[in-house]
């Protein structure tokens, strides 16, 4: 049936054998086998050759839209296949913090090694030193919240999130703040982004504990500005765990408040006894970054890659 499909798209392009005999520089006669074996093979007439110019009869036009289907699948298969031809290099190394390993990109990764099965992708947990990986060759690419400037580096806007205080339900600050707080399901359900979603004025929250990362963490940084923004410098667990995930687990055995992002709460599954609020500070709003090194050096795997995240974020309206 493949072999004739050609012949029969030509005729019903061209609505005309002799002019679908001439564009193909075959004969008449040779053509018109071609469709009639075709036609043998469906077991029914394609083209009502009692008109002029043709037309398909009702087999005609579901042969021919299947036609379409495959001659597509075709095109995609032809794009797929000169794309690998050039790919030498087909692993892609990633590095970055735990958060995005167990979180964030897994799905994205599935999703990507489905269209391209023969590119192999491995991560390695990281926080410091990443430009420094990137520049040795040790890493393709990492995803970042602190913007690094460099010459050698190529740093490119990824995704947008948040900052939110987490307060465990127990504490008495939650009384008389519905309308401010969202539950971890909420959060996980966008609700938080909506355009009426209310900020809450930090200072309320003067007299809680807190449990925040270490000082180096970009997280620690913003959560200490923002506070001291509201007027107050927060009382501190002595605990200072190096990973987001750890702090947001701590703050639920300890019933101290902490500040995680909505891509963290999003993307855990565990419902823990928390109430999330947005901070009414600018702080609280924060770009993720991808980065990859500056230049040609990069595979053809990891540019695939980086247009597969790229397009990933703008498809979910993320960016």
């Amino acid at each position: 049936m493949f072999q004739e499909m050609e012949y029969v798209f030509a005729v019903y392009r061209e609505r005309s054998f002799t002019k679908a005999a001439q564009k193909m520089f075959l004969s008449q006669p040779a053509l018109s086998a071609m469709v009639k074996k075709a036609e043998k093979k469906v077991g029914m007439p394609l083209f009502d050759r009692s008109t002029s110019p043709l037309t398909l009869t009702p087999a005609g036009e579901y042969y021919i839209e299947q036609a379409k289907k495959i001659a597509r699948i075709q095109q995609e298969a032809k794009a797929y296949f000169s794309q690998i031809s050039h790919i030498r290099d087909v692993h892609v190394r990633i590095c970055g913090a735990a958060i995005y390993q167990a979180y964030v990109f897994p799905s994205i990764v599935a999703a990507f090694q489905a269209q391209y099965p023969e590119i192999s992708i491995t991560w390695v947990e990281e926080r410091t030193g990443l430009v420094q990986k990137l520049l040795t060759g040790e890493a393709d690419l990492f995803p970042e919240v602190n913007n690094y400037i460099s010459k050698e580096v190529d740093g490119v806007v990824w995704k947008n999130e948040e900052l939110m205080l987490v307060v465990p339900v127990e504490l008495p600050i939650n009384a008389g703040l519905e309308a401010y707080r969202f539950t971890p399901g909420e959060v996980r359900e966008g609700k938080h982004r909506a355009p009426d979603a209310k900020k809450l004025d930090m200072a309320l929250f003067r007299d809680l504990k807190f449990v925040l990362m270490d000082e180096e963490n970009d997280t620690y940084q913003r959560a200490v500005t923002i506070c001291a923004n509201a007027g107050f410098v927060p009382r501190l667990l002595p605990t200072k765990p190096s990973q987001m995930l750890t702090a947001y687990q701590l703050a639920s055995q300890s019933g101290t408040a902490t500040f995680v992002s909505d891509t963290l709460v999003e993307h855990a599954d565990k419902n823990y006894p928390f109430y999330l609020y947005k901070p009414d500070d600018p702080l609280a709003e924060r770009p993720q970054y991808l980065y990859f090194r500056r230049g040609k050096d990069n595979s053809a795997a990891v540019g695939l890659f980086r247009e597969f995240l790229l397009h990933y974020q703008h498809q979910k309206g993320a960016i």
